[in-house]
């Protein structure tokens, strides 16, 4: 799961304590800028798995561009 709010980061820390199968990352994905980060970029950082069994993505509307660009 990737929120960037911190506020809002913290809520699911909090909400998915007892889930050890569930990582949480605090990012920002911003495709073409240099202070952004790359789909692939933001799931590896913070030891994430490459191999994982679920990945939801729901960011209103551009969810087919960050599946698209996804090479990992």
């Amino acid at each position: 799961m990737i929120k960037y709010d911190k506020k809002r980061f913290q809520e699911l820390v909090q909400n998915t304590i007892t889930l050890n199968t569930v990582n949480i990352v605090q990012g920002v994905y911003l495709k073409g800028l240099n202070s952004g980060s790359t789909s692939d970029e933001i799931l590896l950082q913070d030891g994430l798995p490459k191999d994982f069994a679920l990945l939801s993505i729901d960011i209103d509307g551009a969810n087919y561009h960050i599946w698209d660009e996804l090479d990992l």
